[in-house]
């Protein structure tokens, strides 16, 4: 497991995107890197920080569902619902059985009938 990983999962989150930033300069083009060190922001509610990695990491990685699942995530945790919905179903289009994509996506459904 990365350093990075370590830390996460020790919630030393400081520690945790220190390693990330380092290995990022040590290679800009590793999309894992970027969603890694998102899902670290995120877990310090820096959802603006987090949707710039989960950005750069799909940009990276067109395809990689699981960044824009996270990334939905962010939008949703800020209530911008309608971006979190986008990437939940552009999630579930690249990987149909993203168990986790559905679920937050009917949390969005349910919170929006609760605010209307």
């Amino acid at each position: 497991m990365p350093p990075g990983n370590a830390y996460c999962d020790q919630a030393e989150y400081d520690k945790a995107i220190a390693d990330y930033d380092e290995s990022i300069r040590l290679d800009p083009k590793d999309a894992i890197t970027y969603y890694n060190r998102g899902n670290v922001l995120s877990a310090k509610s820096e959802y603006d920080k987090a949707i710039d990695d989960f950005s750069q990491a799909i940009r990276l990685r067109p395809d990689y569902a699981e960044a824009y699942c996270v990334r939905g995530y962010a939008y949703y945790a800020k209530g911008e619902f309608d971006k979190a919905l986008d990437d939940y179903g552009q999630s579930i289009r690249l990987k149909p059985d993203n168990a986790g994509a559905y679920r937050n996506r009917i949390l969005i459904y349910n919170c929006e009938k609760r605010i209307r």
